[in-house]
């Protein structure tokens, strides 16, 4: 997944929304981790 921050026009909205969906994907799994 960090490979995908890497990606040409990670300065456009696209890059932004696409960085973020990235981060919260980590979150979510991290979440679920704890949670079982």
């Amino acid at each position: 997944p960090m490979l995908t921050l890497g990606v040409p026009g990670s300065g456009t909205t696209a890059g932004v929304i696409g960085a973020v969906s990235v981060v919260s994907g980590h979150i979510r799994g991290v979440t679920n981790t704890l949670l079982w």
